[in-house]
């Protein structure tokens, strides 16, 4: 019974010795400028896993400090937009020379085109990646003359904007055939008046000046849609 207290008695001082030496432990301080970073990127993983991804397209209006004011442009509107920087996050890149290559921040300015990626509340973007680009427009309309000389082409809209447009070595001519509507390659010589044609150019910012180089034409003979009248009157 001696033996059994004694034992008892003993494991009882060890326990609480060892408590004792548990909370006298010196504790280490985390740095605050390391926590506040590890906080930071845990909220935005939280909030890129909350919300879903967008991409938001358009001009920049403003930029100042980490916000830039972005004019959307859809089809039958233009909304203001605001994109948030975060330097521990964004990531820059230019897409200009026809491939993705990073770029600082600097580099990006006002009058910019640019395509936005990362959660989208509120009209507001908080950006994971921004990209640097080229705006381009896809028109149609009808040819009204064709210069063989210059190698150029004068074209007027359903919206009777009128342009001129060079057809350079790069660009991609093609035309629809009008009886399988099969789409083959042409050249130049191939182009005449009163034909229907689809381009796409790099987006003229100069209303004054309609001249671009085109990038992609694509023709539809004025005898595709006599066929179509023909066979509409029998």
């Amino acid at each position: 019974m001696i033996i059994s207290l004694f034992i008892s008695s003993t494991a009882s001082r060890i326990r609480a010795a060892d408590e004792q030496n548990a909370t006298n432990e010196p504790t280490i301080e985390v740095d605050d400028s390391i926590k506040n970073l590890k906080d930071k990127i845990a909220q935005k993983v939280e909030e890129l896993t909350k919300n879903n991804k967008k991409i938001i397209t358009g001009y920049i209006t403003k930029k100042e400090g980490e916000i830039i004011e972005l004019k959307k442009i859809d089809i039958t509107s233009s909304i203001d937009v605001k994109v948030i920087i975060d330097a521990s996050i964004t990531q820059f890149y230019s897409l200009l020379t026809g491939s993705k290559k990073t770029i600082q921040e600097s580099e990006i300015a006002k009058d910019d085109f640019i395509i936005v990626s990362g959660p989208f509340i509120d009209n507001t973007i908080n950006a994971n990646a921004l990209y640097k680009t080229q705006d381009y427009q896809v028109k149609s309309g009808k040819i009204t003359d064709v210069d063989k000389k210059d190698f150029t082409i004068t074209i007027i809209t359903s919206e009777k904007d009128v342009y001129t447009l060079d057809v350079e070595q790069y660009t991609k001519q093609l035309q629809m055939n009008a009886e399988t509507l099969a789409i083959s390659p042409i050249g130049f010589s191939k182009l005449k008046p009163e034909d229907t044609i689809h381009f796409a150019i790099k987006k003229i910012a100069n209303k004054k000046d309609m001249r671009a180089s085109a990038l992609r034409i694509l023709v539809i003979p004025q005898s595709y849609f006599e066929t179509i009248k023909q066979s509409t009157t029998q």
